[in-house]
């Protein structure tokens, strides 16, 4: 197992959250490969979408398709990624993400995979709740904690595009 970044007791989640129709009033904020996620997902057929991966832009920047079925917070694990900001875009369904900061007492990931670009642990700090909506979507950079595909009621099956951003892509 590899070691994980080095976190901060002081550590800023760096969240976005909002919709396509204010996506579109404030495009000119957004980074370039965002833009191009979000371009490329309004040239799409969304009812025709199957699960899958798709190329936009290579390696750099591709689409995975999702059907993922909610469940309770505390069955989901706090997940972050080491290369790769994600765009998680809501197409179909419901869902809770909450998102937070690493455990403050420093423990080690139960499980960690770099060749995936996941890592997983056992709790957050600090997590809120972010209550996705169809055609709302969440931007987290690779370090943000995120808990996706919760439910704080009836289980259920959402439609999701999942856009993989490398880090490297963006001007920061």
């Amino acid at each position: 197992m590899g070691t994980s970044p080095n976190f901060t007791r002081g550590r800023v989640v760096v969240v976005i959250f909002t919709d396509i129709e204010s996506y579109r009033q404030e495009k000119s904020l957004y980074p370039k490969p965002v833009a191009q996620a979000l371009d490329w997902l309004a040239q799409q057929d969304l009812a025709a979408l199957k699960p899958g991966t798709y190329e936009v832009n290579g390696k750099e920047l591709f689409a995975m398709v999702q059907e993922a079925v909610t469940a309770p917070k505390a069955e989901r694990k706090p997940e972050h990624h080491f290369k790769y900001v994600d765009l998680q875009y809501l197409l179909e369904g419901e869902e809770v993400m909450y998102v937070g900061r690493p455990p403050r007492d420093g423990r080690a990931p139960l499980e960690e995979n770099r060749e995936k670009d996941i890592v997983f642990y056992d709790e957050a700090a600090d997590e809120l709740p972010i209550y996705l909506k169809p055609h709302q979507f969440v931007l987290l950079y690779p370090t943000d904690l995120h808990r996706p595909n919760c439910t704080e009621s009836e289980i259920r099956t959402n439609r999701k595009v999942v856009f993989k951003i490398a880090l490297s892509t963006l001007e920061l």
